[in-house]
């Protein structure tokens, strides 16, 4: 894994449905999604800090966990912040796309939206 963790919470997007879920910890990733869907790269995931997350399954578990998680973006990625707007404004909320990342995030509905 790259020497910097990710930040919590981190959004994951399923790639083809469009939603966004916002996640706490690796436990609540591991109980939420399947290994299947993250061996297929059928998720998009960032941290609070608007960074790409490369999700994928560790042969080994580690630590009692079998997702690995590697940044790849080391500044704030744009498409997250349209992602996040657009996804709140398909909900009827309207949000200033100024504001900071963190308070993109915390508009967020936790879990699958």
């Amino acid at each position: 894994m790259n020497n910097q963790s990710p930040q919590y919470p981190l959004i994951v997007s399923a790639k083809d449905e469009g939603y966004i879920m916002v996640v706490g910890s690796l436990d609540e990733m591991e109980s939420t999604l399947e290994k299947i869907d993250i061996e297929n790269s059928e998720y998009e995931a960032w941290d609070s800090l608007g960074r790409q997350i490369r999700l994928s399954v560790q042969d080994e578990v580690n630590h009692g966990h079998w997702a690995e998680m590697t940044i790849i973006g080391h500044q704030e990625d744009p498409s997250l912040r349209t992602r996040i707007v657009s996804f709140l404004s398909r909900r009827g909320i309207n949000i200033d796309s100024s504001v900071s990342i963190r308070d993109l995030i915390s508009s967020l509905p936790k879990g699958w939206s």
